[in-house]
């Protein structure tokens, strides 16, 4: 038991959740629910979905779907329709590598928290449908030894819920999928020839020189070590090369986040020209800042809004407010000539003591997925903008966070870290992903050809840029520059002359083709096209 379970918030008023209708279609289950306010005073409620799986080794319950509802009046009642696809029914079958519902009954649990939901609607599933078949992508190295509380009672629980429904006022609500579903098989290759022919056509024209370049961040100096802001707008975290300008391939611009666009507040402006910003000066209103200032410095000032954090935003359960802070952001984005914002993050909250939960939205995939989705979807409704979801992926902790390595299962891997992301990138097509510091299962992210390439690609169809979290390839000799490209990580950011002289290296020698440099650069020249149009 727990004082504050899933899904629970406060009202002023109180709600009825009863499940009205359900029906089947050929991809897909149709939901109604109708909330009736029972209390006295006017209050909106969240309609939240649970499903109870049949199958071997599966969670009692997980969140299927949710919605919330407008003001309802006392004693009004809203009615709720949603449309679930079945994929939010299915579990990773590791011995086949395919996504599958298996055959059984799976009780549908409505309400407006976890714990307050009652099961109200059955659905019969009379042969195992296999949605999905791939690959084995993430071998653990060494055997699993997963944790178990001292008493499983998830197959009681489900007996005990199933019996209550069949007592209950919905027993009718009982509806059977299709006994065929057409499985996609995924056809796994480098993403290369995926890429429009135009694109392709210029990437190959570019020197070997100008395909390095534009595979890292812009340094600012021959010296650099790290960026700390772009050049043109004081505080930026970084921007793209401006090698090949005269080929149609213009620089972005990238600014971090996540509670809303991150400038420098304070800048100086030196014979009219602004002064590169340190990070010490961004932080604690230069507090941390031992720089000395040059006498000619003239102050000047720039605002930006602070928005509530990812969890809060979370908390509201209402993706079409996320949706329009996401359009707030890209308006002073267009202000300042900022074309990605490294933001949304939104990996899970696996731990309470991670250093970055703050900017992260749930401890749930289905939460942070569409939350992502809805902030991705309300930026990118300005054409030159562009949201980088991150950190992709596993980033549950900022302990040792460069070399540390995140050992899971590849079930749990893909139903509960990459979940999110999947759901991100499928609902609102993300301009970039970022990838994370870490290593899964023994490999950095960043140089996880699987990772950035098979699933991110081939399983997902995301078109956008893969780049690096800052530094990443600077921490380690088994993350480079060269392996990054390889996997199809498109961008090392923020660059550095150690960055290019990796893939020049690489290139020189072999170790590195061209066409993976060209296919990189594709892939960036292509969110280049679709934000600079």
């Amino acid at each position: 038991p727990v004082r504050y379970g899933f899904g629970y918030g406060l009202s002023y008023t109180s709600f009825a959740v009863s499940l009205h209708k359900i029906g089947v279609g050929p991809s897909s289950v149709s939901v109604s629910v109708r909330v009736r306010n029972t209390g006295l005073i006017p209050g909106r409620d969240v309609v939240q979905l649970y499903a109870s799986c049949a199958g071997e080794s599966r969670e009692y319950r997980r969140l299927i779907g949710f919605q919330k509802t407008d003001v309802i009046a006392p004693g009004k009642t809203e009615e709720i329709s949603l449309e679930l696809p079945l994929e939010r029914l299915e579990r990773f079958k590791e011995s086949e590598a395919s996504w599958v519902i298996d055959a059984g009954d799976i009780l549908l649990f409505a309400g407006d928290s976890l714990d307050s939901s009652k099961v109200q609607a059955l659905i019969h599933v009379p042969v195992r449908l296999v949605l999905e078949k791939g690959k084995s992508l993430f071998v653990v190295d060494k055997e699993k030894r997963e944790l178990t509380g001292p008493q499983d009672r998830t197959a009681a629980r489900r007996n005990e819920a199933a019996a209550s429904f069949r007592d209950s006022l919905y027993a009718g609500n009982v509806v059977e999928l299709p006994a065929h579903y057409i499985t996609r098989n995924v056809i796994y290759d480098s993403g290369y020839d995926a890429l429009p022919e135009e694109i392709r056509m210029q990437a190959t024209s570019l020197s070997d020189e100008q395909l390095v370049h534009l595979a890292a961040g812009a340094p600012q100096n021959e010296d650099f070590l790290l960026p700390d802001s772009s050049c043109e707008i004081p505080g930026a975290a970084g921007k793209t090369s401006s090698c090949a300008v005269a080929e149609g391939i213009e620089p972005l611009v990238l600014a971090d986040g996540p509670a809303g666009l991150r400038l420098s507040k304070q800048y100086q402006v030196v014979d009219g020209h602004a002064v590169p910003t340190a990070m010490s000066e961004n932080m604690d209103d230069g507090a941390l800042d031992r720089n000395e200032k040059p006498k000619s410095a003239v102050y000047r000032y720039q605002f930006c809004t602070a928005f509530p954090i990812g969890t809060q935003l979370a908390e509201t359960w209402n993706p079409t407010l996320v949706e329009e802070v996401g359009r707030s952001v890209a308006e002073e984005m267009e202000l300042f000539h900022v074309q990605l914002w490294l933001a949304p993050g939104m990996n899970i909250h696996r731990n309470p003591l991670c250093g970055r939960n703050f900017e992260y939205y749930s401890e749930d995939p289905l939460v942070a997925g569409k939350m992502a989705a809805a902030v991705t979807r309300g930026v990118q409704s300005k054409p030159d903008c562009g949201t980088t979801i991150k950190h992709f992926a596993c980033n549950n902790q900022e302990n040792n966070r460069f070399h540390y390595n995140a050992q899971v299962s590849e079930c749990a891997l893909r139903e509960i870290y990459l979940k999110g992301f999947e759901i991100a990138v499928k609902e609102s097509q993300p301009a970039s992903i970022m990838t994370s510091y870490n290593k899964i299962n023994g490999e950095h992210t960043a140089v996880s050809f699987d990772l950035c390439t098979s699933v991110l690609r081939c399983e997902w169809g995301f078109e956008g840029a893969v780049m690096t979290d800052w530094t990443s390839t600077w921490n380690d000799l088994e993350c480079t520059a060269d392996a990054a490209i390889r996997a199809g990580n498109d961008l090392m950011m923020p660059g550095s002359a150690q960055d290019l002289d990796a893939m020049a290296g690489a290139l020189a020698d072999g170790r590195l083709s061209r066409k993976d440099l060209e296919r990189s650069v594709g892939h960036l020249i292509r969110v280049i096209h679709r934000l600079k149009a």
